[in-house]
């Protein structure tokens, strides 16, 4: 890091010394880190209390939406725990915790509950000690959040398609509303792989961000359920990041499926 860099280094939690985590807990900044901790200790002793009283995740990691929100809390170095609950299967036990039944629901340590994968992101973002999955140049920002709104598209088009064929009984099905969102959600992954066309860009380690992180999200959940609509021998690109994105260790740690985080591997 730079001199002139602003910037905090990422501090995992678990690597700071006990005495440490004490002084922190009791609001004194630890001489041990020395002057550079005036402003860094402040933002760790807001996730502190998280370390007592994680957050708590709720959601099946066969949604694109949970997942998307589980490997983001991971790469932001925000501990939590996972309940694989379904909206289906297990209505009546998500709506004690959440009455409007939504997933991802997030529990916050305060126990305010958050719906919305973007909302709880956003959230996770103003708490995540010196991490952040978005850029801070505007130029960048900027398409960074066009190829997440796309993967988002293609996130929302393809849960329309499941439930439509799951839910809908085979003669009520309205093919031309079928038909339509199918091709909503290839014009998703036309613009997205055209997005790749200069190259596929660095996402080893920490170094994915919320673009590239949702779109290897939806085309993991595109690929399980509509994989009869979206050929993947016709987007080669999103096809060699979803590879890299999926041998992440954030990725394998909640993968797509009923699992709950974290998954041993």
């Amino acid at each position: 890091m730079s001199a002139s860099s602003d910037r905090l280094p990422l501090v995992r939690l678990e690597a700071l010394p006990a005495e440490v985590l004490a002084d922190l807990a009791a609001g004194r900044q630890p001489a041990s880190l020395g002057r550079r901790c005036e402003e860094g200790c402040g933002r760790l002793q807001l996730i502190l209390p998280m370390m007592e009283k994680r957050m708590k995740l709720i959601g099946m990691l066969d949604s694109p939406y949970v997942r998307r929100v589980a490997v983001s809390l991971q790469l932001l170095d925000l501990p939590f725990e996972h309940q694989p609950l379904s909206v289906f299967s297990a209505f009546d036990r998500f709506r004690q915790i959440n009455p409007v039944v939504k997933a991802p629901t997030l529990i916050c340590d305060d126990g305010t509950a958050l719906m919305d994968s973007t909302l709880i992101l956003q959230y996770a973002e103003s708490i995540a000690p010196g991490r952040s999955l978005l850029p801070s140049d505007p130029q960048r920002l900027l398409r960074s959040l066009r190829v997440t709104g796309l993967a988002l598209a293609a996130c929302e088009k393809s849960v329309q398609i499941v439930y439509e064929r799951k839910l809908r009984p085979e003669d009520a099905r309205y093919q031309p509303w079928l038909e339509r969102i199918g091709g909503q959600l290839l014009a998703a992954y036309d613009e997205l792989e055209r997005e790749l066309a200069s190259g596929l860009p660095d996402i080893g380690g920490v170094a994915i961000d919320q673009a590239w992180l949702t779109t290897a999200v939806a085309w993991r959940f595109s690929r399980r359920m509509t994989a009869d609509i979206v050929p993947e021998d016709e987007y080669p690109a999103l096809a060699a990041l979803s590879a890299q994105a999926e041998a992440l260790d954030a990725f394998r740690a909640a993968p797509y499926g009923d699992g709950a985080y974290p998954v041993r591997f």
